[in-house]
């Protein structure tokens, strides 16, 4: 018998997106939903670990694994000794669950794992469109915005998700232009 622990809530308010939760791997099948070809995300522990999938469009992948081990491809040692190429190939190595801001601006900027690296650039963009990693605020929006026209026309359901952050990054820089600096321009500061 599967214990099972199931409840659904609301990711984003404007995507209609069901997030499930669960205890027993053995139910992993049965729970796994697309909802409108959109996103799925699927948790479990099971034998006290933790694991998760997420699925976008055609992209499923499960987080508690790196890129190497998702697209089966393992780089040799980098030939050159930089900084970035020796981040890259260290970030290929890194459960996804476990990339931050910084590691995900690194990898989109040099274009590694894309298929994985942009929907999870993407889930910090909608929860800060200034998320920021070691460079300035908005450093991860400046990466995701330099990649190809080609890339947003293979994933248009990515292309959706960055179209909201640009209302959302509109409607914030209209609030500042006529709200806060209009306010904090006559403020007295003591």
């Amino acid at each position: 018998m599967a214990i099972l622990y199931l409840y659904e809530k609301m990711a984003k308010k404007a995507m209609n997106v069901r997030v499930f939760h669960a205890l027993d791997l053995a139910t992993l099948g049965p729970l796994w939903w697309r909802y409108g070809g959109v996103m799925v995300a699927l948790w479990w522990r099971y034998g006290g670990v933790m694991g998760a999938l997420w699925g976008q469009g055609n992209t499923v992948m499960d987080l508690t694994k790196s890129i190497e081990e998702l697209e089966g491809e393992f780089w040799p040692p980098p030939k050159l000794e930089s900084h970035v190429a020796v981040e890259s190939h260290r970030l290929r190595k890194v459960p996804l669950v476990n990339l931050t801001v910084e590691d995900l601006r690194l990898l989109v900027g040099q274009r590694v794992g894309l298929e994985y690296t942009v929907p999870l650039a993407m889930d910090r963009l909608e929860e800060n469109p200034l998320a920021a990693g070691a460079m300035y605020r908005g450093d991860l929006l400046t990466n995701v915005l330099k990649l190809p026209e080609s890339f947003w026309q293979l994933h248009p359901e990515l292309n959706n998700r960055l179209v909201e952050v640009k209302l959302e990054l509109e409607a914030l820089a209209e609030t500042i232009a006529k709200e806060l600096l209009p306010s904090i321009s006559t403020f007295e500061f003591r």
